[in-house]
């Protein structure tokens, strides 16, 4: 049985920096392998040459009997991977991060990427979002922006939007409204006092009225 991974003198290095130096090693099929070290010893490195990310300047490997990176588009369908902190673009939607993951895959057909963008929006119901919660203080946008996209998206625009913040400004709550926000709430500042709300928020919108796109 082939090894699901197999790294002989793998070397990479960038310039007169040797990033990675003669790494040699044997995963076998069914096993669990870390790689430890420091900060800078190469770890991500090699991970990215095992993907295909980068390739080495010197050495072999195959990953699942398959030498790498000339059967890339062979054996990475069949391989997950997050290498360091895997994050999105956050000035897209999530549909349109979607599309580039999906345009990444090379060996999936352009022609049908909607379907499954759909499809994986179904698979953790926001495509058929009933309700959105919004923050006004936000790390990379602001809410208002956000709701302001909102409203002027094909899809998203019917769906209410609870803004829930810690404000209590008038100037927030007008600018909200006019925005086309259905409801502005502030935020409790314990604990116990936000689960509280939740659980109003919650039979109101799920258990009193009728939403739209609800299953």
């Amino acid at each position: 049985m082939a090894a699901a991974l197999a790294v002989r003198k793998l070397v990479k290095s960038y310039g007169a920096v040797r990033a990675v130096q003669d790494v040699s090693f044997e995963v076998p099929q069914g096993s669990i392998c870390g790689l430890l070290g420091p900060n800078g010893s190469g770890k991500t490195t090699t991970i990215r040459m095992l993907l295909g990310l980068i390739y080495p300047t010197s050495g072999e490997h195959e990953l699942l009997g398959t030498p790498m990176p000339a059967g890339a588009t062979t054996v990475l369908p069949r391989v997950g991977s997050l290498v360091e902190g895997p994050a999105f673009h956050p000035q897209l939607s999530g549909r349109a991060n979607l599309a580039r993951c999906d345009a990444a895959d090379r060996t999936a057909d352009p022609a049908t990427a909607a379907g499954r963008i759909s499809a994986a929006l179904d698979r953790v119901g926001l495509l058929a979002a009933g309700l959105i919660l919004l923050d006004l203080n936000m790390p990379r946008k602001d809410g208002r922006e956000v709701l302001r996209e909102i409203k002027q998206h094909s899809d998203l625009r019917r769906i209410p939007v609870v803004v829930l913040t810690t404000s209590r400004a008038d100037t927030d709550i007008q600018s909200i409204y006019e925005l086309g926000a259905n409801s502005f709430i502030s935020k409790p500042v314990q604990f116990e006092g936000l689960v509280s709300l939740m659980r109003v928020i919650g039979q109101y919108w799920f258990g009193t009225v009728e939403l739209p796109f609800s299953k």
